[in-house]
């Protein structure tokens, strides 16, 4: 995230240890936040790091399904109650420097297809 840009609130930071694997309201919040804050997600991936910059076409093999798209969080707003609508501003986006794809049998949106 670029620290330059002025911003109107606190600035938190949400890990990869902060990533759950479900949607449950029972799970503490990883951060309490103010309106108009600003939260960072570092190191955030869609496999809970069971795929590196360092791996193998080999580890599509022995991937985890259940450790598939992880949420982060929960983050709890001050103030926000059931039913409210929050809005959310991306203010930048900045990719770690590395990625991946792969077509998976009988996995992901284009299943179907492939």
């Amino acid at each position: 995230m670029n620290s330059k840009r002025p911003v109107g609130g606190r600035q938190h930071t949400i890990h990869r240890h902060q990533q759950q694997l479900a949607w449950d309201n029972a799970i503490v919040p990883a951060q309490t936040i103010a309106p108009g804050d600003v939260v960072v997600f570092k190191d955030i991936d869609a496999t809970c790091g069971q795929i590196t910059a360092q791996s193998t076409a080999d580890v599509l093999n022995h991937l985890d399904f259940g450790r598939i798209n992880p949420i982060s969080g929960p983050i709890y707003v001050d103030g926000a109650k059931s039913g409210d609508s929050l809005k959310v501003t991306l203010l930048s986006f900045e990719p770690c420097g590395w990625a991946w794809t792969a077509i998976i049998p009988d996995f992901g949106l284009l299943a179907s297809d492939f």
